[in-house]
């Protein structure tokens, strides 16, 4: 399901379902963290007017913790590390989601850093690895985009490629899962969610060897 209504999505999105979810007052839930299309895990909807904003707040101010999970192809050297890199969007030919970043320099029109922290959990031989990834700052496709920056695609993305082959018997499907996030309550507290791997994702891991119980608390290594 999409998070958001587009171009061939209709009705049938996130963003839209939960208006069945409105309070007596009529206020529906709110996106505040939105997905790409073919990304599963974790999203954020406000309740209230007030809750919304907070933490719309939260993630401008960059005080929300988000780890995702990728299968990458190929193995990054090294195995930890940071991801600083200018990027800009652009569009290529036809329909309107051919939007893609773009490698830039500071100085170009549209030009925003993005910072991505990342470390190796397990790798399939040379073929492939499963990755934590947080994302720093919030870009559109960043993770997609600096992981291709480094020669390593996440597995299953049609538009951010290396020239690593695929490891046979995947089913194309893109294996990128925002699979935790550490947010400050609106109220009081700290919110903190952890989403399962879909189907998809646990065949690839059970396809390479990776064991979900081999992970640590998905926000350790970013203490």
């Amino acid at each position: 399901i999409a998070t958001q209504g587009g171009t061939g999505v209709g009705d049938r999105n996130m963003d839209d379902m939960v208006a069945a979810l409105a309070g007596p007052d009529g206020m529906r839930p709110k996106l505040v963290h939105r997905l790409d299309r073919d990304t599963t895990g974790v999203l954020v909807f406000g309740k209230t007017h007030a809750g919304t904003a907070a933490l719309a707040e939260s993630f401008r101010d960059r005080d929300t913790k988000k780890v995702y999970w990728a299968i990458v192809l190929g193995v990054p050297r090294p195995a930890s590390g940071q991801i600083r890199s200018w990027m800009r969007k652009d569009y290529g030919p036809g329909q309107a989601d051919r939007e893609m970043m773009r490698p830039a320099i500071q100085k170009d029109e549209g030009a925003v850093h993005a910072i991505t922290d990342y470390m190796v959990v397990q790798n399939a031989g040379q073929e492939a690895a499963w990755m934590a990834l947080r994302p720093v700052t919030g870009r559109t496709h960043q993770l997609r985009f600096h992981l291709t920056e480094i020669g390593n695609s996440i597995a299953g993305d049609p538009k951010y490629r290396c020239d690593r082959p695929t490891p046979g018997g995947l089913d194309g499907k893109l294996l990128l899962h925002a699979r935790a996030i550490e947010i400050p309550h609106p109220k009081k507290g700290t919110l903190r969610v952890i989403a399962p791997i879909p189907p998809h994702m646990k065949k690839a891991f059970d396809l390479l060897g990776f064991d979900e119980r081999d992970a640590k608390d998905p926000f350790e290594p970013f203490e």
